[in-house]
C-alpha cells in the first residue's frame, strides 16, 4: 500500500470529518485466468459483531447515529467488466445502506459509492431481530466482489 496523497478535514462545527486518499495498492486483485476478481469495498468494513442468538429482555437503543461515505475509484488499465452488480439500496427504521457501481469508459474507472446511516434511536426489544438483519445486510453486501477480465 502506498499513499500517494491524502488530505483530512475536521469540521468540528458540523461534526464531520473528511478524508481523501489516493493510493497505489499492490497485488490486490485476485486473478483467475484472464478473470480479475476484486471487493468493491477495499477499506471501511463494517463488522458490528451483534448477534441475535439469544432472547433479548430489555429495549435497546443506538446512542449515536453516524453516517459514513465512501467513494472508491479503481482505475481499470485496459480491462473490461464481466459482469458489474445491480446497484443496491436498503432502507429501514435503524438506517440506510447503498451500495452503487458505474463504469466511466472515458476515464477508464470503475466508481463504487457507498453510503451507511445508523440512526440514533431507542427500539422496542421485539425489534432487535429485525436490527441484527439490518446489520448483517450490511456486512454481507460490503463483501461484494466484481469481475473483470484483463
Amino acid at each position: 500500500l502506498n499513499i500517494n496523497e491524502y488530505q483530512f478535514n475536521n469540521n468540528k462545527k458540523e461534526v464531520i470529518f473528511t478524508e481523501n486518499l489516493k493510493v497505489d495498492v499492490q497485488n490486490y486483485f485476485k486473478k483467475y485466468g484472464n478473470d480479475l476478481i476484486f471487493a468493491v469495498t477495499p477499506f471501511n468494513k463494517i463488522s458490528f459483531g451483534v448477534s441475535s442468538k439469544n432472547e433479548r429482555k430489555n429495549p435497546f437503543s443506538i446512542a449515536r447515529g453516524f453516517v459514513d461515505e465512501d467513494e472508491y475509484v479503481f482505475v481499470l488499465n485496459g480491462t473490461s467488466a464481466n459482469a458489474i452488480p445491480k446497484n443496491i439500496e436498503i432502507i429501514s427504521k435503524f438506517g440506510t445502506y447503498k451500495l452503487e457501481f458505474n463504469v466511466n469508459e472515458v476515464e477508464n474507472t470503475f466508481v463504487v459509492k457507498r453510503y451507511v446511516k445508523l440512526n440514533k434511536n431507542k427500539y422496542d426489544k421485539s425489534e432487535y431481530s429485525d436490527f441484527v438483519e439490518f446489520l448483517n445486510q450490511i456486512e454481507k453486501h460490503d463483501q461484494t466482489k466484481v469481475s473483470f477480465q484483463s
